[in-house]
């Protein structure tokens, strides 16, 4: 699959011996933790020279199976990099789990072989005392970035895309991280979830719409408050992207333009015209700041939709609980 299209990038808007699982979340009652760790510990064998602390996510079906583990918080160092593979192979080997619900679940490993630490001392972190009300855990995302775990909904009706679940969701993914000299990284990508079942009952195809967050590489942290950092950046965008009757009139033109700033998020509209006049990409981003962190949510199109009227308001959606997941 060839470069399917990363329509905005950060380059574009700114100038400006031994060890112990602690807890794990997801896990409800005290007692399916329990269960949960002591079916994890049966399968976990880290290395002597494992030490630090990293946190494990993973997704778990309504049969317990496990997707997608990933390290959520640690894993910079050698050493925390062996604690987290230990406690990765741990999570698959010992798979699946009986768990109370569909999620994601989070296990905190932490080793200090000096202090002779061995053994899983689990307790819940999360679940439905952890996750806000009204948010639904299959579309629950969550990455780390920075020394910064993240978390956000993504829109109804967008699925999940895990590099290592499969060859279709890898060159997916690949087809929309940039290589790493780029300045800019994939954190999170989601599909269309009709193109998503399709591929996975065997039939393959170019996603019809993306949902993703890419964040900067190389950026020091922003040290101003929030307003200020978008005030300044919309300021400078409105002045080189600005917003013309002429983007929204028929036929579209292609091009970028800023469309709207609020507390949360500079937003900018984005849509590609190719030679004969029709509408190849578009769809809306929102640029943001999160802990001195810069994100950017995009939210487009690739089957010739002009600007679904809908997706301003599923943008500042996404950004609004971006900021209220990851407080």
């Amino acid at each position: 699959m060839r470069q399917l299209f990363l329509p905005l990038a950060f380059s574009m808007l700114i100038t400006a011996g031994h060890a112990r699982s602690e807890e794990a979340g997801q896990a409800g009652p005290p007692g399916e933790a329990q269960t949960l760790g002591a079916q994890i510990e049966k399968c976990f064998s880290p290395s002597s020279q494992a030490k630090g602390r990293v946190v494990i996510a993973f997704d778990a079906d309504a049969a317990g199976a496990v997707t997608n583990p990933r390290v959520v918080l640690g894993g910079e160092g050698e050493a925390e990099k062996m604690l987290a593979a230990a406690g990765i192979r741990a999570i698959l080997r010992c798979a699946p789990y009986k768990l109370r619900q569909a999620g994601e679940v989070r296990v905190p490993f932490v080793a200090s072989p000096e202090e002779g630490q061995a053994g899983i001392d689990i307790a819940p972190t999360s679940g439905p005392e952890d996750r806000p009300a009204g948010v639904d855990a299959a579309r629950l995302r969550s990455f780390s970035y920075q020394g910064l775990t993240v978390r956000l909904e993504a829109p109804a009706g967008y699925c999940r895309i895990d590099p290592e679940a499969g060859e279709y969701e890898r060159v997916v993914w690949n087809s929309m991280d940039r290589p790493s000299s780029a300045k800019e990284v994939l954190m999170a990508l989601d599909i269309d979830c009709a193109t998503f079942n399709a591929a996975k009952a065997g039939q393959p195809g170019r996603p019809k719409s993306f949902f993703y967050v890419i964040a900067p590489t190389g950026e020091p942290d922003v040290t101003v408050p929030l307003s200020d950092f978008l005030a300044k950046v919309h300021a400078q965008q409105v002045k080189r992207i600005p917003l013309t009757r002429r983007y929204w009139q028929s036929p579209p033109v292609g091009g970028t333009a800023v469309v709207g700033l609020d507390e949360r998020a500079v937003y900018v509209a984005n849509r590609t015209v190719d030679a004969s006049g029709k509408v190849t990409v578009s769809g809306i981003s929102g640029l943001t700041m999160l802990r001195g962190k810069q994100f950017m949510l995009n939210l487009f199109d690739g089957d010739g939709t002009n600007m679904r009227p809908e997706l301003p308001d599923l943008m500042t959606r996404a950004v609004a609980e971006l900021h209220d997941l990851s407080k």
